[in-house]
This record gives structure tokens, sequence and C-alpha cells, in this order.
């Protein structure tokens, strides 16, 4: 029994030794490597940009730029229209010319007959026609004297002064046959101007 005895507790004092032995070897294996990072796309990620639905891009245009140029181009470019389209009618020569609601009055010199016109906004269509009248002698006379048209009038008028045309009529100024062309200018201001209807000139 005590051989036995004896051998129990060698055995028994061994299993503290085995075990710390086993603790040291775990402690000297070495930890599985981590597991690489995903792959990255290098920089930062921007999101795509987007327009909100119903909104147009933005555009470096300046709203109504040119606008009141182009309207008085169209303006004056009717009334010579109108000029044309009354002539065309009476086979005659225009004397008058006057701005009128959304179209032209227009007096036509045919002969010794006055014809008058009503000539839409656009200056290319007759909206009505009144009967013809006898001339005054005092327009005949002017008339007569007259070599510049109307239309030639208008635009040295509208070199001088710029706008759109109001009306325009022959009449006396300084002893000489002239044309008497109002013009709205941009202040709207109505601005005489008058055109020698034998030279061209616009008198001071």
């Amino acid at each position: 029994w005590v051989g036995w005895a004896g051998r129990m507790k060698k055995t028994t004092a061994l299993i503290p030794t085995v075990l710390a032995a086993g603790l040291i070897r775990a402690g000297c294996t070495s930890p599985a490597p981590p597991a690489p990072a995903p792959a990255t796309t290098s920089g930062p990620v921007v999101a795509p940009a987007t327009t909100p639905a119903g909104n147009p891009p933005a555009s470096n245009a300046t709203p109504g730029s040119g606008d009141a140029a182009s309207d008085d181009t169209a303006h004056n470019a009717a009334a010579e229209a109108a000029v044309r389209t009354a002539e065309g009618e009476a086979n005659g020569r225009v004397i008058e010319l006057d701005r009128e609601g959304n179209g032209w009055e227009v007096e036509v010199l045919v002969g010794d007959r006055i014809h008058e016109f009503r000539i839409d906004d656009a200056g290319t269509a007759v909206t009505d026609r009144r009967g013809d009248e006898g001339v005054h002698p005092e327009d005949q006379r002017r008339a007569a004297a007259a070599t510049i048209s109307v239309t030639d009038a208008m635009r040295a008028a509208l070199a001088a002064t710029p706008g759109t045309i109001d009306d325009i009529e022959l009449d006396d100024r300084n002893n000489v046959v002239v044309w008497e062309v109002t013009i709205d200018t941009a202040d709207d201001d109505d601005v005489e101007v008058y055109v020698d209807a034998t030279t061209g000139e616009v008198q001071a």
C-alpha cells in the first residue's frame, strides 16, 4: 500500500505541471490573422447631381433683356406695313397715319379724293374702309410739294429720336412743307420731330 500511495502522490503532483505546460503552449500560439478589409474606391463618393422634377436647368440669360427694343422694332415695322397695305388697297399715296387703339388709321390721297382705312395692329389687313371725300386744298398743296415718302420720313425721324411711331402727317413749318412725326419715347414722352418733305432732313 505504501508503494501505491507514493505513486498516487507523484501522479497528483504532475497534474498542475501538465496543465501549466499546456497553458504556456497555448499562449505561444499565434492568433489567426484578421480578415482583410473589403476593397474601397479611393476618394470621396459624390452623389450625381439631380434636377428636381418640374424645375428646368438654370439659365445664364437675363429675363427680359432686349424685349423693349424688339417691341419698338415690331411696332414701327407694323406702321410701315400699314402704309403699304393702305396704298395697295387704294392705289394712292398715304398723307397721314395715326395709331388708334389696336390698329392704324390711314388716309390715302387718290387724285383729288381722300380714302380712309382702318388697318389691323400688324398693319397687314384692312378692317374697315370709309367712304372717300374731297381733299382739302392745303393738303393737296402739301402733298404735291412733298417728294419724301411717309415711310422715309418715319425712318429719318426715328434715326433722330428713337421710339415708336404714334402719328405722322404733312404740315407747314417755317415756310417749309414738313412731315410732322410724333414719337413715343422710352420715357413715355410724345416728341414732335419735323422732317423736311423735300430733302428728308430733320429740322432742329
